[in-house]
């Protein structure tokens, strides 16, 4: 397990969103090509497969296309057939589908601990990933192989502030041999995810004395991507949510360009290259920022007031139960 930055996350996720920007699975060494018919009309496509002596095309649309073999140029012909001979035995993106389910398991119930100044909530979860992949051609398939990361935030809440850090949890399963018009299941390898929280308790005797420190600590996976892999060729990646990498790096790409004018202006500022609008402009930024900070801030404090008049009520009503 590591800990990254947000920058790394950046460039990771502008790096794997190339794979699933218009579909959720991609095959590898697909490229575009200009292909001609009999006709001299083109077309701009990628080549995916061949099924019935007919040559499956995948569009700039994202759309496929069958096209008899003996319709297209006698050039591309002899490509088509000289593709087809090295990838007849490979599966593409046309061969199989993946689909990846999100699973919770409880492995500690929640559990109350209570002390003359504080009352302290535990639990803990399992987060698991079910996958099924179902190959729809006829070839079978044997060394796979699914590597898997698991993106989880762990947030901290404490007299110092808030924090939060991002790990990044990597595995992999070597998988079985996938026969023709089969499908195979596999679960991916648990993440324990833990939250506690701690409750300052005041003996309505004694109101002048201090209860404890109020602190949450708060674990989840929030992302999940998988890469299959066919003899140590990457095959597909697939991320959960489907979304995942590319909101991701919208995110980061939004706060990036955001810091880059904030440093850019700054940069003028100091150099005296500024104007009066700019300096202004800095100002502006700068005190918007504190409000939003500040709002949050509110914003939160309501909430756990909230929860905690919530939580009280719910331990009044288990204590008279």
């Amino acid at each position: 397990m590591k800990t990254v930055s947000r920058v790394y996350l950046a460039k990771l996720a502008t790096l794997l969103i190339t794979l699933t920007w218009l579909c959720p699975f991609v095959a590898t060494e697909a490229t575009a090509r200009t292909f001609y018919n009999n006709a001299g009309k083109s077309i701009e496509a990628e080549l995916i497969g061949m099924e019935d002596k007919k040559v499956i095309f995948k569009l700039k649309n994202g759309n496929r296309a069958k096209v008899l073999l003996s319709e297209l140029a006698e050039a591309d012909q002899l490509y088509v057939k000289s593709w087809w001979g090295k990838n007849k035995n490979r599966i593409t993106e046309s061969d199989v589908r993946l689909s990846i389910s999100k699973k919770t398991s409880r492995i500690q119930k929640t559990k109350y601990t209570n002390t003359k100044n504080s009352r302290t909530k535990t639990s803990e979860d399992e987060i698991s990933f079910a996958c099924e992949l179902n190959n729809y051609s006829k070839k079978t398939v044997s060394g796979l192989k699914a590597s898997y990361s698991y993106y989880k935030r762990t947030s901290t809440r404490d007299k110092n502030g808030s924090n939060s850090h991002v790990d990044i949890i990597n595995g992999s399963n070597q998988l079985d041999i996938l026969p023709s018009h089969k499908s195979l299941s596999f679960t991916t390898d648990g993440v324990s995810c833990k939250d506690s929280s701690v409750k300052p308790v005041v003996d309505p005797r004694k109101p002048n004395a201090k209860g404890a420190e109020r602190s949450s600590h708060s674990e989840t996976v929030f992302g999940f991507v998988l890469t299959l892999s066919v003899d140590g060729k990457e095959i597909l990646t697939q991320s959960h949510p489907e979304n995942f990498l590319r909101l991701l790096a919208e995110e980061e790409k939004r706060e990036e360009r955001r810091s880059a004018e904030n440093d850019d202006r700054q940069d003028r500022v100091d150099k005296g290259f500024s104007s009066r609008r700019e300096r202004e402009d800095i100002a502006r930024e700068k005190r918007k920022n504190k409000m939003l900070k500040e709002k949050k801030e509110r914003e939160a404090k309501r909430r756990r007031e909230i929860e905690d008049r919530q939580q009280d009520y719910k331990d009044r009503s288990s204590e008279d139960e």
